[in-house]
């Protein structure tokens, strides 16, 4: 219900250090479309000890170690924990918003999602393995005038019945600057010489 209202939920992974895959944690566990669960990372970068974490249940981590917060009665103090990452999160969901109210639950948690830094796993690790980055994710509704460049070296490396391997070199986003965070990949035995065409491409 929440989801189809277009709200959307940011969880935290929990602090017990333990695989979400495994050993669920609730509500960040829930297997439904609007909720982004969250890990912590402390100032090198790196997950938080306590951090739980999960290859396919937890979706990417922001700073949890450390993390300024009021406090009743006035004043600030310093907490840890994937409750203090989770915020950040929420927060960047909030500012993406700001630029376009009507954006769908599905294409804000995949901006997040897709614009994380990476990180090094260790031991842990989440779906992304990326620490938030919100300048990023708001760099799509930048005044852009330029395109990125043409890949202009795509070969098939590798075949197979049901599929094949592409390599090409990365552009930028603009031009051969910054860096392209998607690709989106079509087939099609006529010219994609318009949006039309494109769209219905495979």
């Amino acid at each position: 219900a929440a989801d189809q209202a277009d709200a959307l939920f940011v969880a935290a992974a929990g602090n017990s250090s333990q695989d979400n895959d495994f050993t669920a944690s609730y509500p960040a566990n829930y297997d439904v479309p609007n909720v982004i669960s969250v890990a912590a990372t402390d100032a090198s970068d790196q997950y938080a000890s306590f951090t739980s974490f999960g290859a396919t249940t937890v979706d990417l981590s922001a700073p949890g170690v450390g993390v300024l917060s009021t406090v009743p009665n006035g004043g600030y103090a310093a907490f840890n924990g994937t409750s203090m990452a989770t915020p950040h999160v929420a927060g960047a969901a909030a500012l993406i918003w700001a630029q376009d109210p009507a954006l769908s639950n599905d294409f804000v948690k995949s901006l997040i999602l897709d614009s994380v830094d990476p990180i090094t796993p260790d031991r842990k690790s989440t779906l992304t393995n990326g620490r938030l980055n919100i300048f990023t994710a708001l760099s799509v509704f930048e005044d852009d005038q330029i395109a990125p460049a043409a890949i202009d070296d795509l070969i098939v490396t590798d075949v197979t019945r049901t599929s094949a391997q592409l390599a090409w070199t990365a552009t930028g986003d603009d031009g051969y600057e910054g860096l392209a965070r998607h690709y989106d990949i079509r087939y099609s035995r006529s010219p994609l010489d318009s949006q039309v065409a494109w769209d219905n491409a495979i």
